[in-house]
């Protein structure tokens, strides 16, 4: 158990790690890239790259630890979680949206999957924690019992 909370560990930082990187690239060339990607009409939204890219970095972290719930086989509270998210998301869009357009609805998102990381990191380590306190069940001696 012990290396399987280290592997979750490591494998979630690394996520991270790399959208910090991705969220510098966007930060220091944001419109540069829009720029040759798509012109320059578009080379206007790069507060908008950067708050996505924010959003993506949030959601590689969660993903990790999605895929940790359903590696403990607890589909239902992966499920339930998956459920409040969605509901965030829709409320935290509905008024980012109302607030500040596209900037608002980016903001909302980052505010929601900030909300389902805290979440899912709160659920996957008392997964793991009370995993760690179980009895393990005892081994068969024989093929015969």
């Amino acid at each position: 158990i012990v290396h399987y909370r280290l592997m979750v560990i490591r494998l979630t930082l690394a996520m991270g790690g790399l959208g910090l990187i991705a969220v510098a690239i966007a930060f220091t060339w944001g419109e540069l890239i829009l720029r040759l990607a798509f012109g320059a009409q578009l080379a206007q939204y790069e507060g908008l790259l950067l708050l996505l890219t924010i959003v993506v970095t949030l959601q590689m972290m969660a993903i990790v630890l999605h895929l940790s719930l359903a590696a403990q086989r607890r589909f239902h509270t992966a499920a339930m979680l998956r459920l409040g998210t969605a509901i965030s998301i829709i409320v935290c869009m509905t008024a980012g949206t109302l607030l500040d357009a596209l900037n608002g609805a980016a903001i909302g998102l980052i505010v929601s999957s900030g909300m389902e990381l805290i979440a899912v990191i709160y659920v996957t380590a008392q997964g793991t924690r009370l995993a760690s306190h179980a009895v393990p069940a005892q081994a068969e001696t024989s093929i015969m019992s």
